[in-house]
């Protein structure tokens, strides 16, 4: 489960003694420190004990529970979250414990107290981001042409790219992204250590990230990379706001839980909005 996202669980018991259950009773137990006690809920009856994170289902508070008859079976549900603002690091999953317990009753009258557990872990997922940016006066490479861009001129951009990630490592990490027929790849990268290239049959754009550490871009830098690209404006784009690139895409596999995982952006046009030299109307073509 990702941080804030809802936990939907049941619970689906059966008597399988040959003698009445009573006096019986669930008791749902959650243990680590990302528990969002605020989002604990449970499903046709229980109760849920915050000061010590317990849902106890038992027959003051659910239909049914005065007793289970042999053969019974029914279920209870309950729902919880991580928290919004979950730690890191080791141990800090969600644990929970399920104990189903009553007295097994004897035709002599006597009665034997029973119980059984089962344990789950809730692994938490990471949560990774990508940023997208075009700029001009910023970034690793100088750019030329005009701004706002001219019909049948050259004009160089700046795509940057930031990529981040809360928790867990993220193993075969890669962003990749399509340039338009009209966008050129000029070809320089930055910086040197990041693995960027292009490839003309597909015209796609790939970051090969490859690790992509816990923690960076919350308690580090976010990880980046750059590139640069040549547009020349054709008459039929006059007044127009060009694509420049199309939405990209960060993915990756969680190496904690497994699980792959993979963000977006929208798509990047001649508006540079996050450049600190844009000017309203920069990005319309012009004569």
């Amino acid at each position: 489960a990702r941080p804030g996202e809802k936990v939907s669980t049941k619970i689906s018991w059966m008597n399988n003694l040959p003698n009445k259950l009573v006096n019986t009773k669930i008791v749902v137990q959650f243990s680590g420190e990302n528990l969002d006690k605020a989002s604990v809920s449970s499903d046709g009856g229980g109760f849920y004990r915050s000061i010590d994170n317990t849902i106890v289902f038992d027959k003051n508070n659910t239909q049914g529970f005065n007793s289970f008859d042999p053969g019974d079976r029914g279920s209870v549900s309950f729902a919880f979250a991580p928290s919004q603002f979950s730690q890191t690091g080791a141990g800090k999953d969600i644990k929970i414990s399920i104990t189903v317990s009553g007295d097994q009753a004897f035709d002599n009258g006597k009665s034997e107290f029973i119980s059984t557990s089962v344990q789950r872990t809730v692994k938490l997922a990471t949560q990774i981001n990508l940023r997208a940016a075009t700029v001009r006066s910023v970034g690793a490479f100088e750019n030329i042409g005009p701004v706002p861009p001219r019909v049948d001129q050259e004009t160089t951009y700046t795509v940057q790219w930031f990529a981040t990630n809360s928790r867990n490592s993220v193993q075969k990490a890669k962003v990749s992204a399509r340039l338009p027929e009209y966008v050129e790849w000029v070809g320089l990268t930055s910086p040197g250590t990041e693995l960027v290239s292009f490839d003309p049959n597909s015209r796609t754009v790939t970051w090969n990230i490859g690790s992509l550490s816990a923690g960076v871009g919350y308690s580090s830098a976010p990880r980046s990379a750059e590139f640069q690209i040549k547009f020349i404006p054709s008459i039929s784009q006059l007044g127009a706001i060009p694509l420049l690139l199309s939405g990209s895409t960060l993915s990756g596999v969680d190496a904690s839980t497994g699980t792959n995982v993979s963000v977006g952006t929208s798509e990047l046009t001649t508006k540079f909005g996050s450049d600190p030299q844009y000017r309203l109307n920069d990005e319309i073509i012009v004569k």
